[in-house]
């Protein structure tokens, strides 16, 4: 038996802010220096870390891209997009 990720797509923290606009919402994303935010509580450097390896590798790790294929040639169908997904739960 094997176990898989779902995956609906991959998205930058502008992509969320776009899409969320376009459907009435303000919001904007800001990049927060890294040293910055590492003085800005205890434990943020840990946190920032993570963060960059997801912006780098997504939470399915170096091999992203295989395990994301194998997903989703298990999924006839295909995933939700966020834009299809914000539609129908986040309307402002």
């Amino acid at each position: 038996m094997k176990t898989r990720a779902v995956c609906g797509g991959r998205y930058s923290w502008n992509d969320f802010a776009n899409t969320l606009n376009a459907l009435g919402h303000q919001l904007k994303a800001v990049q927060v220096p890294a040293d910055v935010c590492d003085g800005s509580y205890p434990g943020a450097h840990e946190v920032r870390e993570t963060f960059q390896y997801f912006a780098e590798h997504t939470c399915f790790g170096p091999q992203h891209e295989a395990h994301i294929a194998a997903t989703k040639a298990l999924v006839s169908g295909g995933f939700t997009s966020f834009a299809d997904w914000a539609r129908v739960h986040m309307m402002p």
